[in-house]
Order: C-alpha cells, then sequence, then structure tokens
C-alpha cells in the first residue's frame, strides 16, 4: 500500500485530475442516478478547498509583507496599486470591447424574469467594507478583501517590530515570524493532503453530475 501511494503521489497533479474527471464521467453515464451516492465524497472536497483557502491565503501574505521593512514596503507599495490599477483597468477595457463586439445574449430573452439593476458601490461604501469591524467575523464570513486588509497590516505591524530600534521589540518581532511562518508550514502540509485526495473528490462530483 505504501509503495501505491508513492507512485500515486509521483504522477503529475493535472494528470490526476484529468483521469479522475473522465472516469467520474464513464462512471455517471455507466451507473446513471445510482452515481449520485458518490456526491458526498466531491462535497468533502468542496469543503476542504474552502475550508483551507482562506488561511493559506492569509498567512501567505503576512509572510510576504512582513519580510520587507516599512520602508521597503512603501516603495513597493505605489508599484504594487498601480500595476494592480493598470491590470484592472485594461482587464475592465478588455471585457467591454468583447461585451460590445460579441453582444452576448442579443437574441435570447428571460420569460417571467425580472432583473433588478445592481446599483453601484460608493467609494466609502467600498472602502468600509475592505476594513472589518470584526475580525473573526471576517474569517468566518469568508471576506476576501477584508482579510487581506488583515493581513497586510498585521503583516506591516510585525515588519515594524522585526526592525524596530528596541531589542525587546524586535525579539517579539521575530517570534511573530515565527509562529506565523510555523502556521503556514502547517496549513501548506494540509493543502498537500487536500490536493492528493482532489482527485478522488473530482471523480465523485463528476460521476454525481453526469449520473
Amino acid at each position: 500500500m505504501k509503495y501505491i501511494w508513492k507512485q500515486y503521489m509521483k504522477v503529475p497533479f493535472v494528470l490526476k485530475m484529468s483521469v479522475g474527471f473522465l472516469l467520474g464521467i464513464a462512471a455517471g453515464l455507466i451507473f446513471k442516478a445510482d452515481a449520485e451516492v458518490l456526491k458526498p465524497f466531491g462535497t468533502v472536497l468542496i469543503h476542504l478547498l474552502s475550508l483551507i483557502a482562506i488561511p493559506v491565503i492569509f498567512l501567505t501574505v503576512v509572510q510576504a509583507v512582513n519580510k520587507m521593512s516599512v520602508t521597503q514596503l512603501g516603495r513597493m507599495g505605489w508599484k504594487l496599486i498601480l500595476y494592480y490599477t493598470a491590470t484592472t483597468a485594461a482587464a475592465v477595457f478588455i471585457g467591454l470591447g468583447l461585451a460590445f463586439w460579441f453582444n452576448p445574449g442579443m437574441n435570447l430573452s428571460l420569460p417571467d424574469a425580472q432583473v433588478e439593476e445592481p446599483q453601484t458601490p460608493h467609494f466609502s461604501d467600498v472602502l468600509l467594507q475592505i476594513i472589518p469591524d470584526n475580525m473573526f467575523q471576517a474569517f468566518a464570513g469568508g471576506d476576501t478583501l477584508a482579510i487581506m486588509f488583515l493581513a497586510v497590516i498585521m503583516g506591516i505591524a510585525i515588519s515594524w517590530m522585526k526592525f524596530a530600534s528596541d531589542n525587546t521589540m524586535t525579539e517579539y518581532g521575530n517570534l511573530l515570524d515565527k509562529v506565523f511562518a510555523a502556521f503556514n508550514e502547517m496549513f501548506y502540509i494540509l493543502l498537500k493532503g487536500v490536493l492528493a485526495y482532489a482527485p478522488f473528490g473530482v471523480f465523485a462530483i463528476s460521476a454525481a453530475t453526469f449520473g
């Protein structure tokens, strides 16, 4: 069994996912509605990914930010803002250009469907959404923007502590850096386990869907 597991882990991830997906289609076509029994195994994969994604993002950003001094972060921050603004604007223009060119949904209609036009949020509303009033609520709700904000300011705080002139503050900063690094490694180990299970979850999802 140990040998089989080692050989399984050596197989490229994309190949394992593709095989799991294709085998799931075959199982769904063969067993049809009976393949629905596999659905919980696919749901387990979705739950595991949802469980692991937020901590990995949060810890990775904290680690990335606190590796630089506050001065370096300031110089890097403007470059990141400029890059993010430029790429976001490019994505918006490309999307609008393709929409006006292909005009999707031109001859389609939605019978008995009422679609309300979404209101454009005010800048202050967007800003208040990014800055959470409850740290734990942001994690519980999976609010990615708020979690990223928390990760950045915590990374900046740890960076300031590490590069402070006070030896005690520097010691605390290095201690926090090690704690977050340890948590980061732990969640990456968990992520490897989730990815090892992923082909089986994809198999179950495709089998239940096609079945």
